[in-house]
């Protein structure tokens, strides 16, 4: 089985189809469109890319991407399925952070899954020449005495709709620290750059994520020093479709 999203009206739902050979495809009927149920998730924006996992007892777990409603303290969609193609919505999941430490949450994925370098129709992994493009991240460190160890985490951002980015209106940024002591020795700047969208006269873009149809303006710069945690700040953004985002810089600085 396959899932996919579609927009039918002002909602993005999600759509599915199957197939014997991974090859071609049917879509299955409008019964198993699956769409956002009010009493958690927001009716707008997205609703889309359902991944499982094994369910104990049989059947799967899937996540996907959702926008739940402030009150639930989710941040994802969360469901189950016993046959893969037809999904009940479930409470979203809070996940909970301990006192003083940064939120941690893993969900293991057991298909699809991705192996670079790797094709296989059977299990539907992705050919590594067909993932484009370059996902990265510059270090530069400036160190003065006693360092003995140093441990780099890098978290992909894989498209400009995933977290940290900015939306059209205010956006407010919340800046914490697992260690707010590090701020009596070192100076933490944070620096966002990106790119406001807006339409292009007589383009007709399919709804307000399409990058297609837009044109985008001079990159803009926002930097803050970071002098307590948590730390807030807010960022308005014009136009009327998500920033390009262009790079958010964190710089522990030595004093």
């Amino acid at each position: 089985f396959m899932n996919f999203s579609e927009f039918t009206g002002p909602r993005q739902t999600i759509f599915m189809a199957e197939s014997d050979d991974l090859v071609h495809w049917t879509r299955l009927g409008d019964e198993y469109e699956f769409v956002q149920d009010d009493r958690w998730y927001k009716p707008m924006w997205r609703w889309d890319c359902i991944w499982a996992i094994d369910r104990p007892g049989g059947g799967l777990y899937g996540y996907w991407t959702a926008t739940p409603k402030e009150e639930t303290g989710g941040r994802f969609g969360f469901g189950e399925s016993l046959d893969g193609k037809t999904w009940t919505k479930v409470t979203p999941p809070v996940a909970r952070a301990a006192e003083g430490r940064p939120l941690s949450a893993t969900a293991a994925m057991t298909r699809p899954w991705l192996a670079p370098g790797e094709l296989d129709l059977t299990m539907g992994r992705y050919d590594k020449a067909g993932v484009l493009g370059r996902y990265g991240f510059y270090l530069r460190a400036r160190i003065a005495t006693g360092l003995k160890k140093l441990t780099v985490n890098e978290i992909v951002v894989h498209n400009r709709c995933a977290q940290p980015h900015l939306m059209p209106g205010r956006n407010e940024i919340t800046v914490t620290l697992a260690d707010p002591e590090v701020l009596k020795t070192s100076r933490l700047l944070v620096t966002y750059v990106y790119a406001e969208g807006t339409k292009k006269p007589g383009a007709k873009p399919r709804h307000p994520f399409d990058g297609r149809g837009y044109q985008w303006g001079k990159d803009k710069t926002v930097r803050k020093e970071v002098t307590k945690t948590p730390y807030r700040f807010t960022i308005d953004v014009a136009g009327d479709t998500p920033p390009r985002m262009k790079s958010l810089t964190r710089e522990l600085l030595p004093r």
